[in-house]
């Protein structure tokens, strides 16, 4: 072959080129819809282009919408506003169930439903008043106040109040006996019985010792089924083991009214009697100083 064949033959090759062609067809008769002249430096810039645009988008959701905050380790939680806000509502609730769990074991001894230390039925009443008052800073003042009880529990055992306002106020008011019965459980505060058992049959109706207002209406595991009253100048009566209630929390009854059902209900009962008990300004009294039963 000669030398300008040779050229000929190079010249008449195909030379590799970066321009591509982008053509559009309609399917039914592949005529030609359109075209686009492509080279590698457009496809590059096209690319880069879409891909910015689709960086600034994401961007945009997650700098200002609330995706920001799916990102793993995305600020600093304690800076969240909503975690401060829900960590200050948790520390407040905290704080008020103490408060109120301190309140009520208190004011349950003072009432002698018996499910708290019964000393604490000591406190004053200006400590109970308090502590209705504002729960929230009750449990302060019942710790302290219970400190000073258990202080003067060796030198000072639990004895019958002869507080003359109560007596006073047992004479200026009509004043029923709950039943009618013998008495097979005397007052011993000794042994944490701060009441007096009064046997009496069955489905023997329950009377309210003076006019007042249920405090208290429910279930308990050890006495059953029981009912508390207040009356006036802060005398609370309780009726326990009772085989039904007939009056809510919250219903105010008068002297001599039907307010329970003697019964034989709660782990302490062994037999169908009324469990009655009488307390003045926190301590319990003995009701056969008040009533004389037999």
């Amino acid at each position: 072959m000669s030398s300008k064949e040779s050229s000929n033959t190079a010249v008449g090759q195909d030379i590799p080129s970066d321009d591509y062609k982008l053509v559009i067809y309609r399917s039914e008769d592949f005529k030609e819809v359109r075209s686009f002249n492509l080279s590698l430096g457009n496809i590059y810039v096209i690319t880069s282009v879409v891909f910015l645009i689709l960086s600034g988008l994401l961007f945009s959701l997650m700098a200002f919408t609330p995706l920001k905050h799916l990102i793993p380790g995305y600020g600093k939680i304690e800076s969240n506003n909503q975690f401060l806000q829900l960590v200050d509502g948790v520390d407040d609730l905290s704080h008020q169930i103490e408060a109120q769990s301190t309140y009520i074991g208190a004011l349950r001894t003072l009432l002698g439903t018996g499910l708290a230390d019964p000393e604490i039925g000591n406190l004053p009443d200006l400590v109970v008043e308090a502590a209705i008052a504002n729960p929230r800073t009750s449990s302060t003042v019942v710790s302290r106040n219970n400190e000073q009880v258990q202080a003067a529990k060796a030198n000072d055992a639990l004895q019958d109040v002869k507080d003359v306002s109560l007596y006073t106020t047992i004479e200026n008011n009509q004043v029923f006996y709950p039943v009618s019965g013998l008495v097979s459980s005397q007052f011993e505060p000794s042994i944490k019985h701060f009441g007096v058992d009064i046997l009496a049959p069955a489905k023997t109706p329950v009377m309210a010792m003076m006019d007042g207002i249920v405090f208290s209406s429910g279930w308990d595991i050890e006495t059953g089924y029981s009912l508390g009253i207040q009356h006036a100048d802060n005398i609370l009566s309780f009726y326990k083991h009772n085989s039904l209630l007939l009056k809510e929390k919250g219903t105010f009854v008068r002297a001599g009214e039907a307010v329970a059902i003697i019964g034989n209900t709660g782990t302490m009962s062994s037999g169908p009697h009324l469990h009655f008990e009488i307390w003045h300004k926190g301590q319990p009294i003995n009701p056969e100083d008040i009533l004389k039963f037999n």
